[in-house]
């Protein structure tokens, strides 16, 4: 990498990027790995590997609008991992193993429709960032996935109204904040969790938030294992093995 900005833009549908690498033992600021543009869905990006230098406001890759899936990526010194526009509400956004190490998000899902992430790790700076963003999006699915060292670990936003996310077999830890966190969606389901947190003060291992008719199975080291907040007066939720 020698410049400022995106190593490879894509510009094609159905475009497929394998084994690409890119590095940055310059230190140039703000690097960007692979950039898609708007147009560009249905992209296949395999074993993409990266070293962002550890510089602010880089970005392993960026969907923007468009769609991939991103398969055994290695991403690393970046401030996002993999992530989308914030407005993006495009299908077909999928990452599948791989690791990911970023010290703001991990992996950003803006308000795309069923994204799915399946057994990924991702690694955070310690208490601050969100490991998996899920923000606006719709009808995520997040299975087998590993997040760590982060604020939050696995979150939507406080105003996502957008269907639940399904999570299944997550294994979050040492998240300060919180571990998952439903924001006010509807029929989120958090299936057999493991999360750990650092015994910070008004941490919760599930904030409900107000989330309606969402179904819990499982945490430790939280002020709070499961919390809700005092407005809600939503479906409650239904707490299967605590």
């Amino acid at each position: 990498m020698s410049a400022t900005g995106a190593t490879v833009t894509v510009n094609t549908v159905g475009a497929m990027l394998r084994r690409l690498k890119v590095v940055n033992p310059n230190a140039v600021p703000r690097p960007t790995g692979i950039q898609l543009a708007a147009a560009a869905t249905g992209v296949v990006i395999d074993r993409f590997t990266m070293d962002g230098g550890d510089q602010a406001s880089s970005f392993g890759i960026n969907l923007t609008t468009g769609s991939a899936r991103v398969a055994d990526a290695a991403i690393s010194g970046v401030a996002t991992g993999v992530g989308v526009t914030s407005t993006s509400t495009a299908a077909g956004v999928a990452v599948q193993g791989g690791s990911i190490q970023a010290s703001l998000t991990g992996i950003g899902l803006g308000a795309t429709t069923a994204p799915a992430v399946a057994d990924v790790t991702v690694s955070g700076p310690g208490n601050a960032g969100t490991g998996i963003d899920l923000a606006n999006s719709s009808g995520a699915q997040v299975t087998s996935s590993s997040v760590s060292d982060f604020s939050r670990g696995i979150g939507t936003t406080n105003t996502s109204t957008a269907a639940g996310p399904d999570i299944t077999d997550a294994v979050v830890t040492r998240v300060g904040r919180e571990g998952i966190s439903l924001g006010p969606t509807d029929g989120a389901r958090v299936t057999t969790p493991q999360i750990t947190g650092t015994d910070t003060a008004t941490s919760a291992g599930i904030q409900l938030y107000r989330a309606t008719a969402a179904v819990l199975d499982r945490v430790s080291h939280f002020s709070y294992g499961v919390a809700t907040n005092f407005a809600d007066t939503g479906a409650g939720p239904r707490i299967v093995s605590p």
